[in-house]
């Protein structure tokens, strides 16, 4: 069973919880939709603490759910079990913007935790602007159960200190705040060039005919792989290939733009709400 915002503003009306936990824009564009027409039919007020995890909270949806929650904070968060932290960034509707990808700051303490950002070549931590990958410092895990090369892998001593490499993709700022990019292993290599799926989806999420987008990469002879966006136009909307191929162009690099687009009904997902991306690729594989 898919999430229903019309079941969620039921039990918000209902129950008046403090606070609403999501996967970030597979459920929280549903319930902007459905506000779009039936905000006046419902009292969420209740709702101090919007708190997003899973899967990336986008700047539009940031911006748009403050406007119908304006007393509301959002919490967007990156984590994960084997760290057992949380790191991210609150948003009120008193900011004058709203990023999809800033995830809290560096050498966050929390119960003794603390996170880097670090080339995983050279060790070392990046330079502002620079990729790396974010790593855990005092992890509850301490191995993968009956996976001992995973665990080597993952699980390092580093200045004295054990780390879980966590192979998320990430870049950090003059001030010290995180920036994700996106898996590190879910990078798409076009031409030996690397595009984060994340940076392609933020553009694309921002034009006006599309509701939904993932992009993925396809096995190609020319390229390798090829940056591919499967979209779902809004109620009432019609898109073309080219429109976003040539937005996309305007907008990003031109090696990151999608090679291809295909427009779909709905994104596969699983039942926590988690979209397939296998399931994308093997569909459009070839076509």
């Amino acid at each position: 069973m898919g999430f229903d915002p019309k079941e969620f503003c039921e039990i918000v009306e209902k129950r008046k919880p403090l606070m609403a936990l999501v996967i970030g824009d597979p459920m929280w564009k549903p319930l902007i939709t459905y506000l779009d027409s039936h905000a006046e039919e419902h009292d969420l007020s209740s709702l101090f603490v919007l708190e997003s995890m899973g899967s990336p909270c986008t700047a539009s949806t940031k911006k748009a759910l403050l406007k119908y929650l304006p007393n509301s904070v959002i919490l967007d968060f990156a984590g994960s079990t084997e760290a057992s932290i949380q790191t991210g960034s609150v948003f009120t509707a008193s900011d004058e913007t709203f990023e999809t990808s800033k995830i809290g700051r560096i050498k966050v303490k929390s119960r003794q935790h603390d996170v880097r950002v670090i080339n995983p070549e050279t060790l070392k931590d990046v330079k502002p602007g620079e990729l790396g990958e974010i790593i855990y410092h005092d992890t509850s895990a301490k191995s993968y159960f009956g996976d001992p090369e995973r665990t080597a892998k993952s699980f390092r001593v580093m200045d004295g200190k054990r780390f879980w490499f966590s192979g998320d993709g990430a870049t950090v700022d003059e001030e010290g705040y995180i920036h994700f990019t996106g898996r590190m292993s879910g990078s798409i290599n076009t031409g030996g060039e690397k595009v984060y799926p994340e940076e392609v989806e933020d553009v694309i999420r921002s034009y006006p005919s599309v509701e939904k987008v993932v992009v993925v990469g396809i096995p190609d002879e020319k390229w390798g792989e090829a940056v591919t966006a499967v979209v779902v136009p809004r109620l009432g909307q019609t898109i073309e290939e080219e429109e976003i191929i040539k937005f996309c162009k305007v907008n990003l690099a031109g090696y990151k733009a999608p090679k291809r687009v295909f427009v779909t009904n709905e994104i596969p997902k699983n039942p926590s709400g988690k979209i397939l991306k296998r399931d994308l690729k093997v569909r459009y594989k070839g076509e």
